[in-house]
């Protein structure tokens, strides 16, 4: 995920020094990563960065660099574990991985058939309820 992350900084560059507008370019970039894997905003913010001169694209120092997959994969393992719990194994603060669950859940992550799948949403929308 954070490999795709940087690809999207890296594409937003290249539409930013083809002098593309911050629309268009999220327009290409939702094209070629599907839609709303950024935001308008989130665009705009890289376009005034890159107009600043600062055009490092790569993960920095601090920003927080969690494996969904693996996050996702513990949550299947055992279903009961806390938000404290997954944030000391991870390494980052509880609102992170609140922040990363919610991108699991609401962002389609959670592949699997039948009612397994509703039952793991309705505990983690219940988990976001306690938190």
């Amino acid at each position: 995920m954070d490999q795709r992350r940087e690809d999207i900084r890296i594409c937003l560059l290249y539409e930013f020094k083809l002098g593309r507008s911050a629309k268009v370019a999220l327009k290409n970039v939702e094209r070629a990563f599907g839609e709303k894997c950024t935001s308008l905003m989130s665009v705009k913010k890289w376009y005034t960065r890159f107009q600043s001169g600062d055009e490092f694209v790569e993960n920095r120092m601090g920003w927080t660099v969690i494996d969904d997959n693996a996050l996702e994969k513990m949550l299947w393992d055992n279903p009961y574990i806390s938000n404290a719990e997954l944030a000391r194994y991870f390494g980052v603060h509880s609102a992170t991985i609140a922040r990363h669950l919610r991108n699991i859940v609401y962002g389609g992550k959670i592949v699997s058939p039948g009612t397994e799948t509703r039952q793991v949403i309705a505990l983690l929308s219940l988990f976001f309820a306690v938190i």
